[in-house]
C-alpha cells in the first residue's frame, strides 16, 4: 500500500509546536537568545520529523536514539548555544517535560472533548487556529507554575553592571514594588546609587550626569523637557562624540515625592542567584543622588520583570 505523506504540512506543524516547547525552555530557565536562534532551532526540529516521516524503514531503537537524544540535543544546541553539560542536560529534560505536557493536552482536548469530532469532520481551518491557541494558553500556564516553584531563598542578588567593556559589582534587591517603566517604551527601569554606576562612566559623561543629578541650570532646562531621548552631547560641550551617552528622563512617584531621574541603556546585566545566573541585554537603569539603602545592605533596585 502507498501512502502519501505531504512533508510540507509535517514541516509547519512541528515547527510551529517545537517553537513553543523551545519558546517555554527560553522562558523558564531565563536564558537569554534572539527569536531567530529559537525558530533556527524549530526548523532543526521540523527537519528531523520530516526525514522520519519519508524514511519510516528505520530501525526503531535507532529511531529513538536519534529522535528523542540526538535531535532534541541539536535542537537545545542550534537555540542556546554551547553551555555546560549540566545546563545542557537540563534544557533537554525540560524539553521533553514540556512536550509531554503539550501532548498531553492536545491529546486530552481531541478525545476526551467534542473538539475532536469537530477537528474530524470539518474543514475549516478554525479548529486548527483554536487548537494552536489552546496549546499557547497552556504553555503559558504550565511556564507560570514552574517559575512559581523556583524558591527564593533570597531577595538579594549579586549583580553585575556591563557597559562599553568596564563591569561592576554590586548588590541588588528584588522589590516588587518598583513599577517603574519608561513611560515612551514601556521598558521596565532598575534604579542604582551614581556611586556604583560612576565607574563606567568616562570622565565627561560623570560631569553631564552630575548635572543633571544636581539640579544646575542646564539640568533644569533638561527636566523641563519630558521628551524620551535626548543627545546630552548638543547640551553641553565638553560631551565629546566618543563619549556619547543618550540619556532620557524617567518620571517617578514616591511617598511626597515626585520628580524625574536620568536613565540610560546597559550592554547588559548577570543576576547571580546560588550556583544560577540570569543575564539580561539592554536594560534600563536610572541613576538616583541618594542611598537607596539606608544601612548599605544594596545598591540596585530591581525589576520584577527583570527576572
Amino acid at each position: 500500500m502507498q501512502v502519501e505523506v505531504y512533508v510540507d504540512v509535517i514541516f509547519l506543524i512541528n515547527f510551529i509546536l517545537d517553537f513553543v516547547l523551545l519558546v517555554t525552555v527560553k522562558k523558564v530557565l531565563r536564558y537569554v537568545c534572539p527569536l531567530l536562534r529559537v525558530m533556527l532551532g524549530a526548523a532543526v526540529g521540523a527537519a528531523g520529523a520530516c526525514l522520519f516521516a519519508v524514511i519510516p524503514e528505520i530501525n526503531h531503537i535507532l529511531r529513538f536514539l536519534l529522535a528523542y537524544l540526538l535531535l532534541s540535543y541539536f535542537m537545545i544546541l542550534t537555540t542556546f548555544g554551547r553551555k555546560k553539560l549540566k545546563e545542557q542536560l537540563r534544557a533537554v529534560v525540560l524539553l521533553y517535560i514540556s512536550t509531554y505536557f503539550l501532548g498531553g493536552l492536545l491529546n486530552s482536548l481531541y478525545y476526551y472533548t467534542d473538539f475532536g469530532i469537530y477537528l474530524m469532520h470539518s474543514t475549516n481551518s478554525i479548529w486548527f487556529f483554536i487548537a494552536f491557541l489552546t496549546g499557547i494558553a497552556g504553555m503559558y500556564v504550565f511556564i507560570r507554575f514552574l517559575k512559581r516553584l523556583r524558591v527564593k531563598v533570597s531577595e538579594l542578588y549579586q549583580t553585575d553592571l556591563m557597559l562599553n567593556g568596564k563591569t561592576v559589582k554590586a548588590v541588588g534587591f528584588l522589590d516588587t514594588g518598583n513599577c517603574l517603566r519608561d513611560p515612551y517604551f514601556g521598558k521596565p527601569v532598575i534604579i542604582t546609587d551614581y556611586t556604583v554606576i560612576e565607574p563606567l562612566l568616562t570622565t565627561s559623561q560623570n560631569t553631564m550626569l552630575q548635572k543633571l543629578l544636581d539640579g544646575s541650570k542646564d539640568s533644569t532646562a533638561i527636566n523641563n523637557n519630558t521628551s524620551s531621548s535626548m543627545d546630552i552631547g548638543t547640551l553641553f560641550d565638553m560631551q565629546r562624540k566618543e563619549d556619547y551617552l543618550p540619556i532620557r528622563l524617567i518620571p517617578f512617584h514616591s511617598v511626597g515625592k515626585d520628580g524625574m531621574l536620568p536613565a540610560f541603556e546597559l550592554d547588559k546585566i548577570i543576576l547571580k542567584e546560588e550556583k544560577e545566573e540570569t543575564v539580561r541585554e539592554k536594560v534600563l537603569i536610572a541613576v538616583s543622588k541618594q542611598k537607596l539603602s539606608v544601612c548599605k545592605d544594596y545598591q540596585i533596585i530591581l525589576h520584577k520583570e527583570i527576572m
